[in-house]
């Protein structure tokens, strides 16, 4: 089916696995809205929603052009993606009149990591965010981007297909084929490279989810003991890590997945070789982020700029140029308290040649590695973001 067909049929129908809403109406009749997100980028709104039926539950509501494609492939990406540490997709609707589409994701109620980074700049004293957390944020977002370029997750098949990604991988590189090569065979026949072409602080969200145990507590008294079971509240020691906004996300079979001369993204999280766009250019910015979160900078490593860079059309062309790139990887390093590992990790996500870049199925690996040599070195303390960090929104 043609691009155009697809979304043609998308048109006043509803697009989500869970029959919420079927049209615009019934999504006023289905929820309402509580109060506007700030930002929006290119979203017509952005809105905290519940259930009339169910004041408890919350979801987020995005209003996007349905006339942009681009943007309406957001509906289309989140529909079929379903993975741990991807933001949930709920429902979803396109209206002829006017064009506009809606699609409603789970409510993350702890913000983003652009958040946490602010709470950390307005906390005094100030004080670093633990690496383990780092790690945590790390991993989850790199097993999101391996499921999104290459389909891997590690309960599902593909397209009835038994054998993994790994053990494909392993057979047909033993047969002789090169590395592009077979990446180019599993993306034509098992699944579609998706690049996010967005990955920035504010698209990574967190969310804590309450979990309740029965536990049976023994009370001792003079002469007897009594055993009755109670309800017990705990949480994780860290929150769920969420990838979210495909709003210009695309998959290897659009026709402008690699388009050179388009400028597509935020400036100051796209890698080297932009506006080339690159699952490599994906991990690029995951390395910016989590250089960012070491850093505690909002913005990334491009910032902050020198004062003869600071009017507006200074700043644009600098941003969007690819000599403010030069030696980035070797000035974005972590740095105390964090170990090297870690900094190493940061190191190769940031190269400035995306070939010297490890794929996001290796990065997943090399995490796994170095994590564990963080911890035997002692650097990993196993203990909570601090009180004062959330509040829920």
């Amino acid at each position: 089916m043609s691009e155009t067909a697809r979304y043609h049929r998308m048109y006043d129908t509803p697009v989500g696995r869970k029959p919420i809403a079927t049209t615009s109406i019934d999504a006023e009749r289905t929820y309402e809205r509580i109060r506007t997100v700030k930002g929006g980028g290119l979203n017509l709104g952005i809105y905290v929603v519940r259930l009339r039926s169910n004041h408890q539950k919350k979801f987020v509501e995005k209003t996007i052009d349905a006339t942009n494609r681009i943007l309406l492939r957001e509906l289309y990406f989140l529909r079929h993606l379903k993975h741990p540490y991807i933001l949930d997709y709920i429902d979803g609707f396109v209206t002829r009149n006017p064009k506009e589409a809606a699609v409603y994701t789970d409510y993350a109620n702890y913000g983003s990591l652009y958040d946490l980074v602010e709470k950390y700049l307005g906390h005094n004293p100030r004080r670093t965010i633990p690496e383990l957390f780092v790690w945590h944020v790390l991993e989850s977002v790199a097993s999101a981007l391996q499921y999104i370029h290459h389909g891997i997750n590690a309960s599902s098949t593909f397209h009835d297909t038994r054998s993994t990604f790994h053990d494909t991988r392993s057979r047909v590189i033993g047969a002789g084929v090169s590395e592009e090569d077979f990446l180019g065979m599993w993306e034509e026949k098992q699944w579609p490279l998706i690049q996010h072409r967005d990955i920035k602080l504010q698209n990574i969200l967190l969310r804590y989810g309450e979990r309740r145990r029965k536990v049976t507590e023994t009370r001792n008294f003079p002469l007897c003991f009594s055993t009755h079971e109670v309800m017990r509240v705990t949480r994780p020691m860290f929150p769920t890590v969420l990838l979210a906004d495909f709003g210009i996300a695309a998959s290897s079979r659009d026709a402008d997945c690699h388009e050179i001369d388009t400028e597509v993204g935020t400036a100051h999280w796209l890698p080297p070789e932009l506006p080339e766009c690159s699952a490599r250019g994906d991990v690029w910015a995951l390395g910016a982020v989590t250089w960012s979160l070491c850093a505690l900078k909002l913005y990334g490593p491009l910032f902050p700029l020198s004062p003869d860079k600071r009017s507006p059309e200074i700043v644009d062309k600098y941003l969007w140029s690819k000599e403010a790139r030069i030696g980035l990887e070797d000035k974005a390093r972590c740095g105390e308290p964090y170990s090297s590992h870690l900094d190493n990790i940061v190191y190769n996500c940031m190269r400035h040649d995306k070939k010297d870049r490890p794929y996001s199925y290796k990065l997943v690996e090399d995490i796994k590695i170095g994590k564990a040599w963080a911890d035997r070195e002692g650097k990993l303390v196993k203990r909570p973001l601090p009180d004062w960090v959330f509040h829920k929104t």
